[in-house]
């Protein structure tokens, strides 16, 4: 579905209605309750009307006053039943005039009552084209009803003498009334309503999407942007909400922790010139996850035995330090080094043998992103493999701009369904303007499974982790090889892209009957090979004995 270049999938619309699904039940169940009370108040207006229904029921014939029928005879003649089915709509007519209605009103003494009043409730039905009349008649009393019926049935011969000079009537059914209920119960109008509530949440829906696009497909950020996307993190509540630090591996998360180590090894793949490498993080909105994700990444990559330091530029909303220590002090943090009160081994806070960070408090006056700062921030830099940098949302403030000074490269975050299209399109473009390098994207909060779903970014991921694995593994696997020589996997030093390469790592990672083994550092994995090739050695052993 295409409109105005939006791009909506029936998955976009099958998502929006499991998100909005609250939204559709209360629509739903509104429309119910609305049909429900607008037949309720039809109910209680028939229980205050207090309605009753009069019937009755004479025939008419075409006897005389002398009681002999006009045929002459003491009993009808087939003409005589003929003539009188004839007068059965005549005979309705003149008992409905207002000259019939008048002498009624008159003779019973009704007050307020019209001949209008009667005549609009009161039916007179010819039964199956015979001389027989059914009446009906709506009353709101059923004595009054009664009275009004019987007065036509005893005034009726008269009138028609009167008036037409032939006929007469004789009475088949007193009058009788009957309670009626002048509202009803209109199941029919709950559903019509509930299904108009219905109707009207998918319409909220299908416009949000037309009106308001965001990501919902991971693909456009590759083929609209031209922004590589370096891993899609899963919204895993239970890894991002847990109580322990990041740095805790409690096996919980586990394909969270994978998702940050194949973007590690993407950007370390791209960054092969020696640090240090300054890198700054930025987002188009507040709440996209920027600071959480840099602070996986740098554990990621400190894993990979890279000296990595942390620093929080966000001044106005600094939430860093929080992610790894449970009180940030003034007396440890960058606002007291960038003002002198501090030295810099007293600013900079060890977290592990690879990973540091400087964290910052929020202050009145925020630390201004000068030049000053800039170069405390080179000052600091040496001797670091990588400075990853928290920075503001650039959808929100150009402040983030500033560091394309000292960054040597930009990471983009995008949340999954959050900023629209129009705003992440603007916010890259900012970005992109400035001159900096941009890494990648990485998408947060991706919310729908994609198992049993290829994923060619995960599989494009799979590759490079596993070519730069075996190019980290180094000395102990290829024994300090010669270019060419081949190693005892049968792969020429520094050729990594040979096919085996790929099958090694599939090796690895597609084994679902075997309990695999956590690698989180190259001496680990290092370690792993060894002794994958020692058992392969005892199961040969075995087959020989």
């Amino acid at each position: 579905m295409r409109n105005n270049g939006i791009h909506i999938r029936i998955a976009d619309i099958l998502y929006g209605i499991i998100k909005h699904r609250l939204l559709i039940i209360g629509m739903t169940v509104a429309g119910l309750l609305v049909g429900m009370v607008l037949s309720g108040i039809s109910y209680l207006q028939g229980e205050m009307s207090k309605e009753y229904l009069v019937t009755s029921a004479f025939s008419v014939n075409t006897q005389t006053d002398n009681g002999l029928f006009t045929s002459g005879y003491d009993f009808p003649s087939i003409n005589d039943i003929d003539m009188a089915t004839d007068l059965a709509d005549t005979v309705s007519y003149v008992l409905k005039s207002d000259k019939m209605l008048d002498e009624i009103i008159d003779s019973l003494g009704l007050l307020g009552v019209t001949t209008k009043d009667i005549a609009d409730n009161l039916t007179l039905t010819p039964y199956e084209e015979t001389q027989i009349i059914e009446m009906s008649l709506y009353w709101r009393s059923a004595d009054e009803g009664i009275n009004i019926l019987t007065a036509l049935n005893n005034e009726a011969p008269a009138v028609l003498k009167e008036t037409l000079n032939i006929g007469n009537t004789a009475v088949i059914n007193p009058p009788s009334a009957k309670y009626l209920i002048g509202g009803s119960v209109n199941v029919v109008l709950w559903g019509y309503l509930a299904l108009l509530g219905f109707g009207l949440s998918l319409g909220i829906i299908l416009l949000e999407l037309i009106m308001r696009p965001t990501l919902l497909n991971v693909e456009e950020i590759e083929s609209e942007y031209g922004l590589e996307v370096l891993c899609e993190i899963a919204d895993d509540k239970a890894y991002f909400e847990k109580k322990d630090s990041i740095l805790v591996d409690d096996g919980i998360g586990t394909e969270v922790r994978e998702s940050f180590s194949s973007a590690a090894h993407i950007i370390q793949n791209h960054l092969r010139k020696p640090g240090p490498h300054i890198i700054y993080i930025t987002s188009t909105l507040k709440d996209e996850g920027k600071t959480s994700i840099l602070a996986n990444l740098a554990v990621q990559l400190s894993d990979l035995e890279k000296k990595v330091l942390l620093v929080d530029l966000d001044m106005k909303n600094p939430n860093l330090g929080g992610m790894f220590l449970k009180r940030v002090d003034y007396e440890h943090s960058l606002n007291a080094f960038y003002t002198g009160d501090i030295t810099k081994e007293e600013a900079i806070i060890s977290l592990t043998g690879y990973l540091d960070i400087i964290p910052t408090i929020l202050e009145r006056s925020a630390i201004p992103l000068d030049s000053n700062l800039f170069q405390v921030i080179r000052k600091i830099a040496e001797g670091y493999d990588y400075v990853l940098m928290d920075t503001a949302p650039v959808g929100l403030t150009a402040d983030p701009m500033s560091l394309n000074q000292i960054a040597s490269a930009a990471l983009f975050v995008v949340r999954y369904d959050n900023a629209t299209l129009q705003e992440i399109k603007d916010a890259l473009e900012r970005v992109e303007k400035s001159g900096v390098q941009l890494l990648g994207c990485v998408v947060n909060g991706i919310k729908v499974s994609k198992k049993g779903v290829k994923n060619p970014v995960k599989e494009r991921e799979n590759i490079k982790k596993a070519e730069v694995k075996l190019n980290t593994i180094g000395d102990p696997l290829v024994k300090m090889g010669k270019a060419g020589d081949e190693n005892s996997f049968g792969i020429k030093n520094g050729d990594s892209d040979n096919s085996l390469v790929a099958g090694f790592a599939a090796d690895v990672e597609e084994k679902p009957t075997e309990k695999k083994r956590e690698v989180t550092s190259s001496g680990e994995f290092v370690d792993f090979l060894f002794q994958e090739e020692s058992n392969q050695d005892t199961d040969a052993n075995d087959k020989r004995k």
